[in-house]
């Protein structure tokens, strides 16, 4: 399974789609799916104008939560306005 994990610049952290709120929102979504595939992967999107900080701390989560298989998604997520 590919998790999606997408960083917009107005601040918000989706997970397939979900809204994470804050990082133990974005840790139980990601256990979650982890728990169900232990081969799961994940896809990080980022916006162009993300910190290089934000990154790295969503990286860091994911290594948290035993994601091993990641992957940097090349399709821009737009211009920093959320999926409704």
């Amino acid at each position: 399974m590919v998790l999606g994990i997408d960083l917009f610049a107005n601040g918000q952290t989706t997970v397939d789609g979900h809204t994470a709120q804050t990082d133990a929102d974005f840790l139980l979504q990601i256990h979650e799916a982890n728990a169900g595939d232990p081969d799961l992967r994940a896809v990080l999107r980022a916006d162009a104008s993300i910190s290089h900080g934000r990154v790295i701390h969503t990286l860091d989560l994911l290594k948290q939560a035993g994601i091993e298989r990641i992957a940097f998604g090349v399709t821009p997520v737009g211009g920093g306005a959320a999926p409704r």
